[in-house]
Parts: C-alpha cells; sequence; structure tokens
C-alpha cells in the first residue's frame, strides 16, 4: 500500500486492491485470504488470522473480482427485469427486494412485443433469471425464451401454468 509522504494516510491508487494486498497485509498466505473472504476458514484458519484478514481487507477497501467469480461458478450474478413499472412504490419496492449478490438489469417494456425483444436482449447478457413483473396484475403467457433460464412472474399469472407467478 502506498502512503502520501508525511501523512501517514494511503494515497490513491488508479489499481484495484488484490487478495494479494490484503494477504500481504494481514500477514497470511493468498489461499488463506481467499478461505477467509469466501467463508470456509472455520477449523482451517486460526480466529486470529481470520481476524487479521478481514480487517485487512476493510482497511484496504477490498472488493472481490466479480468476473473472476463468475468465471469460477458459472453465473454472471445478473437478474433480467422486464417491467413497464421502474418508479414508484411498487418498481421502487421490487428493486431493493431484489437479492443483494445480484446486480439487476431493468428494461422497460410496454406490450407483449417490446417484452419478448426485452427477454432476449436479457438472454443475450447471460442472466441467471429473470423477473417478469408488468405492474398491474395481468394474464402473461410465457414465450419459448422465457424458459431458458429460471423465471417467476410478479402479479401476473400464466393461464398455461408453465411458470411460477407471485401475486400480491
Amino acid at each position: 500500500m502506498r502512503t502520501t509522504p508525511g501523512t501517514g494516510r494511503a494515497a490513491p491508487t488508479n489499481r484495484r486492491i488484490t487478495s494479494y494486498d490484503v494477504a500481504r497485509a494481514a500477514g497470511v498466505s493468498r489461499s488463506a485470504v481467499s478461505l477467509v473472504l469466501n467463508g470456509r476458514a472455520d477449523g482451517v484458519i486460526s480466529a486470529e488470522n481470520q481476524h487479521a484478514v478481514r480487517a485487512a481487507a476493510k482497511r484496504l477497501g477490498y472488493r472481490p473480482n466479480r468476473v473472476a467469480r463468475s468465471l469460477r461458478d458459472r453465473r454472471t450474478h445478473l437478474l433480467g427485469v422486464v417491467t413497464d413499472v421502474t418508479s414508484g412504490p411498487y418498481g421502487g419496492g421490487m428493486i431493493t427486494g431484489a437479492k443483494s449478490d445480484h446486480l439487476l438489469l431493468v428494461m422497460d417494456a410496454r406490450g407483449r412485443q417490446q417484452d419478448e425483444e426485452a427477454i432476449g436482449a436479457l438472454l443475450a447478457r447471460q442472466v441467471d433469471g429473470l423477473i417478469i413483473a408488468p405492474g398491474s396484475l395481468c394474464e402473461w403467457r410465457p414465450g419459448e425464451a422465457f424458459g431458458q433460464v429460471p423465471g417467476i412472474l410478479l402479479d401476473a399469472t400464466d393461464p398455461d401454468g408453465r411458470a411460477t407467478c407471485v401475486v400480491s
């Protein structure tokens, strides 16, 4: 870690903090950092070293590399949302209620043709799942593309019973 001369404070750098930096700061191996930060350290890494790793990661501002994680677990951690309501209490509640370790790609679509185009665009971005939320209770028949990844309908029903539906 670089420091600003005379201040002892960390100087801004243009490079991303890595697990190597955390390991060096904590005085442990990179594999120990991986075990601690992935929640697999109990019984393998001492409590003292676990604390040192977490403290170093926090102090350095370490953030996991999501691209590397996606390559490792073969998931993008992206959820695609197709809705015609992106503001107000419904849209805001839906967006804030989504799982925090996923990034939401929200597409505004009004009407059946736009829904299919939006789903195709989201699938092209390798989303792990789809949420269809029209904003008002209605029937919605999923097209073929909808079944390519796990999906759910919010405040919509599938008259054919092929899709999982949640209705408030």
